[in-house]
């Protein structure tokens, strides 16, 4: 189902689609080009009354290349998206872990050449600077079964989650003392539309986790892709989603 940004070409990556939903074919007039910026840096945070959430506006030097071709996802699950999804514009998506505001993003190509918004929940601090590049909304979180979970986490970039669950982490016993917040009190206070275009999902290795209390009879996702879908593939099933495909070898 996504990538999560892992330099390895090894990753096995599905795409599943809501039963019903219709396919596009082309591309085309999709790939932009994009501006350069060399702003003076100026941050902004907002702290709201919830100590998980953060948006954040910052205004800097990019520190990253882009992709020419204009896509950026690990395997081209952005490109699939942009057929899937021609000609509509304004949608809505939620990317968990987002990691990279750009790099390996399945999502930017979305907000570049479709104007779409959504949430990308990235726990990870030094990545959210880059987020000046971006439309979506930033939320500090680190998405778990329940609200006020005690977990320990593990701040290793792309390959950074929580411990206990992939085999990056499970080894590492030193990471830092945090609490997790469920995706349903996460969508319920950013009001996260009940119908969301996309998912990226990539928690490496704590995907079933994440989605074993998510509320499917309240919100609906048109495509999800994971990265490690097998045994999230049952839950998702049992819940009307159909396997369309898959990327990487």
């Amino acid at each position: 189902m996504t990538n999560m940004r892992k330099l390895s070409s090894n990753s096995l990556t599905y795409i599943l689609v809501v039963l019903g939903f219709l396919v596009g074919v082309s591309l085309r007039d999709f790939v932009e080009q994009f501006e350069k910026s060399n702003e003076k840096i100026e941050t902004n945070f907002i702290h709201p009354d919830n100590k998980w959430k953060i948006q954040m506006h910052y205004n800097g030097i990019q520190q990253k290349q882009l992709y020419k071709s204009g896509f950026y996802s690990q395997v081209g699950q952005d490109v699939t998206l942009l057929s899937i999804f021609e000609n509509k514009f304004d949608g809505f998506f939620v990317d968990l872990a987002s990691n990279d505001a750009q790099y390996l993003s399945n999502t930017l190509a979305l907000e570049r050449h479709l104007g779409w918004q959504g949430l990308c929940i990235e726990p990870n601090p030094r990545y959210h600077a880059a987020y000046k590049e971006r439309i979506c909304t930033l939320v500090d979180a680190i998405a778990g079964k329940f609200d006020n979970e005690k977990i320990s986490f593990v701040f290793d970039d792309a390959l950074g989650g929580i411990s206990g669950f992939d085999k990056t982490t499970t080894d590492n016993e030193n990471g830092t003392k945090l609490e997790t917040v469920s995706l349903e009190s996460i969508f319920k206070k950013m009001n996260v539309p009940t119908v969301i275009n996309y998912m990226s999902l990539d928690v490496e290795g704590a995907e079933l986790y994440v989605m074993s209390t998510f509320p499917f009879h309240k919100y609906r996702f048109d495509v999800i892709t994971v990265e490690r879908p097998k045994m999230l593939r049952v839950l998702l099933e049992k819940n009307d989603y159909v396997y369309v495909t898959d990327h990487g070898t």
